[in-house]
């Protein structure tokens, strides 16, 4: 078998085989045994469908975001904010769930018990986040 043969080559040698081994039995052979692709349909309608090494696919550019308006605050909620913003510098003010949890992840980190912070302080910043997750959470509970 060449490499460098093309398909319909290729699909012609093997037809010519399977013909071949079909011949020298005697036996009553199933034709799905024989052609257990249906190599033979597909043989007429190789150049419609033929591969061409090195041309790649046009592919649809991705719809830009669309930017998030910023959220509406109130005093307490503007008090949360820069209170996380002070553990998190890239917490913008149109902050989405993943944002705002990885803020307080950050912040836990410096305040939590285990990691040599106070007890009070991991309080604080857990009602500043609960404080916030009001806004993005649309309803459902979410926990850090």
């Amino acid at each position: 078998m060449n490499f460098n043969a093309s398909f319909q080559q290729i699909l012609a040698e093997k037809m010519q085989t399977q013909t071949s081994k079909l011949e020298e039995s005697n036996s009553s052979i199933s034709p799905l045994e024989t052609d257990p692709v249906h190599l033979a349909f597909l043989l007429g309608r190789v150049d419609r469908f033929s591969f061409t090494p090195g041309r790649a696919r046009k592919s649809y550019p991705r719809p830009s975001p669309r930017p998030r308006p910023a959220h509406t605050m109130n005093m307490a909620q503007k008090a949360s904010f820069e209170y996380l913003k002070s553990f998190d510098c890239c917490l913008s003010e149109n902050f989405n769930l993943r944002e705002l949890k990885a803020a307080f992840r950050a912040g836990a980190l410096k305040t939590h018990p285990d990691q040599g912070g106070q007890v009070f302080e991991f309080i604080e910043l857990k009602n500043h986040y609960a404080s916030l997750l009001s806004l993005v959470s649309m309803g459902s509970r979410c926990t850090p």
